[in-house]
């Protein structure tokens, strides 16, 4: 089964995709976007999200110029400020919900 289509639309929902807002800052350097499954509900986080983000922390542990790109949802941010305030204040860049960031 194809689909040929004549205008570009998605082949999900078979709409155009959205256009994005223009970004509203610019972030430069290197980065790791982070994203889960239920993110910011307190059982996802601690027992699905937290242990891929600890790994994923200590692959990338070597270069410190590394900076994290997370959602910021108030139950997973109090989590990880929590457990390593340090990393939450230096090397995580929190992403509001519907926020456009270039890099």
């Amino acid at each position: 089964f194809f689909f040929f289509l004549t205008d570009p639309k998605c082949l999900v929902c078979f709409d155009p995709p959205p256009v994005l807002p223009s970004p509203t800052r610019v972030l430069t350097g290197k980065f790791v976007v982070f994203t889960a499954y239920m993110w910011g509900h307190y059982g996802h986080s601690t027992h699905d999200s937290l242990p891929w983000l600890a790994y994923i922390k200590e692959m990338t542990s070597h270069d410190p110029s590394i900076k994290y790109l997370l959602l910021d949802y108030r139950r997973a941010k109090d989590i990880i400020w929590t457990l390593d305030p340090h990393f939450a204040a230096h090397r995580v860049v929190w992403i509001k919900l519907n926020e456009v960031s270039e890099i």
